[in-house]
């Protein structure tokens, strides 16, 4: 326990100075871009995305199973990377290929430059490097280097803010992108270069695809219902798109400690996959902070929502405080789910993951396709809160069959209690004071909320000494 306190410990202080750079980053960038820029970065964005996915077909999450699952043994390791490597890289290859053909197609549909797509198909080369890379740092608990990755590949970003000050606009904040896929793919080379010395292995590939077919499905439906609504989205507005993906931005706030966590956490889960008591005992622990933390981030974001807007984007996103609240929301619920998605992935209960999220998916789009024509990026903020929602209900009931335990409502609820109780206590300064002071006065009172929960017995004396070991190791 002592080493995987330790792990998330570097995770998540790398993950909040990466957090910071791309939270000033974003805020540059869309103070210097006009919502319509950002609504074409966000569509491209978007695009590179999907396809990355579909490159994919279930092959990245296949290859990080089996490396985690070899983790002792480096000459299959070997083989698995180097196999699943190769594989995505040619389909990946194949895509670029494909999107810039099609590029003067979807130029006109969403009636921007051609040079956009075509910079995508790039760019989508150098993403799936990128998550092939950080994938295989991951599943060989090089915990630190992943985080020195994400660092460098944020802080290299910043490129972005310049070639937009040389006249680029939107074409140059997506060319810093690359530069920093660039950037972070040779630092991830290096900190792996044992790992390529292998060969691409037929047999290796098929246990691959075995595994991968699972989830394809799942991975083809994730892709549609975390971009489809950007895609909808652009097509009806580019403004509209830029205001949401700019809200949309922050829902990392929420996830990151989730996701840092649960990097953690899953090699710890295909280890132990057949030691189901030892790994209940874990997974509760982290459940319950699973719970307290999102619900902490993503609660005080809609409490001093307005605040914090106009502090951060001045006037572009006048009145968008319910459409951030919505969105953040949602991003509460995916941070919760992050959990059941690395327990049934390192199970190897893959494809019941796929039926979730597919169902996930097709609600997303049924709202959207509804929803969007008349009310715009509130539309697409509902759209997605109603399909992560449903689809987590599945996710979970599913998870709940997989590895057998209950889920702590009454920590859920005690959680909720006490973010309204300083919600109240707010109210009176934020009908009071500036925008800054109410920020201010939002960082004093929230550990409130811990000292309520305290109270309430949510977070114990063993808590403590959990956090008193997180702080000292």
């Amino acid at each position: 326990m002592g080493e995987t306190i330790s792990s998330i410990k570097y995770l998540t202080i790398s993950r909040g100075i990466e957090l910071g750079l791309a939270f000033f980053l974003n805020v540059i960038l869309f103070r210097t871009l006009s919502t319509e820029g950002m609504g074409i970065y966000a569509l491209i964005i978007s695009f590179v995305a999907i396809a990355q996915t579909l490159s994919d077909v279930g092959l990245g999450e296949a290859t990080m199973y089996y490396l985690a699952k070899n983790a002792h043994n480096q000459k299959q390791a070997k083989k698995v990377f180097a196999t699943g490597f190769l594989s995505i890289g040619v389909l990946a290859l194949m895509f670029a290929l494909g999107l810039i053909v099609v590029s003067p197609v979807l130029a006109r549909i969403y009636s921007i430059n051609v040079l956009y797509f075509i910079l995508c198909g790039v760019m989508l080369c150098a993403v799936v490097v990128k998550v092939g890379l950080d994938q295989a740092l991951e599943a060989h608990k090089h915990f630190k280097a992943r985080s020195l990755s994400g660092i460098v590949f944020t802080a290299s970003r910043f490129s972005s803010v310049l070639f937009v000050i040389l006249g680029l606009g939107t074409f140059g904040a997506i060319s810093g992108e690359v530069v920093g896929q660039l950037v972070s793919i040779m630092l991830a080379f290096f900190v792996l270069k044992k790992l390529f010395s292998a060969q691409f292995s037929w047999s290796v590939l098929r246990t691959l695809f075995l595994y991968g077919r699972k989830i394809v499905m799942g991975t083809f439906f994730n892709l549609i219902q975390a971009h489809g609504v950007v895609l909808i989205l652009g097509y009806f507005t580019l403004s509209g798109n830029g205001i949401f993906g700019a809200l949309a931005k922050f829902t990392i706030l929420v996830t990151s400690f989730s996701d840092s966590v649960l990097k953690v956490l899953y090699p710890r889960i295909v280890e132990l996959r057949k030691q189901p008591i030892e790994l209940l005992s874990q997974f509760n622990i982290f459940f319950k902070y699973n719970l307290i933390l999102p619900i902490f981030l993503g609660g005080m974001s809609i409490i001093f929502a307005k605040p914090f807007l106009h502090v951060v984007y001045g006037n572009k996103i006048v009145g968008s405080e319910l459409v951030f609240a919505v969105i953040m929301l949602s991003a509460i619920v995916d941070a919760v789910s992050i959990l059941f998605h690395k327990l049934l992935t390192g199970m190897a209960r893959p494809e019941l993951l796929s039926k979730s999220i597919a169902i996930k998916a097709v609600v997303i789009l049924f709202f959207a396709v509804i929803l969007i024509p008349r009310y715009e990026a509130m539309g697409a903020a509902v759209a997605v809160l109603i399909g992560m929602i449903l689809g987590n209900v599945l996710l979970l009931f599913f998870s709940k069959q997989t590895l057998k335990f209950a889920f702590p409502l009454g920590v859920a609820l005690k959680c909720i209690g006490a973010l309204l109780i300083v919600g109240l206590v707010s109210i009176p300064v934020l009908q009071t004071a500036s925008d800054l002071m109410s920020l201010v006065f939002g960082a004093f009172v929230a550990p409130l909320y811990f000292v309520i929960l305290f109270a309430f017995g949510v977070i114990t004396k063993q808590d403590l000494r959990y956090l008193k070991t997180f702080i000292s190791g």
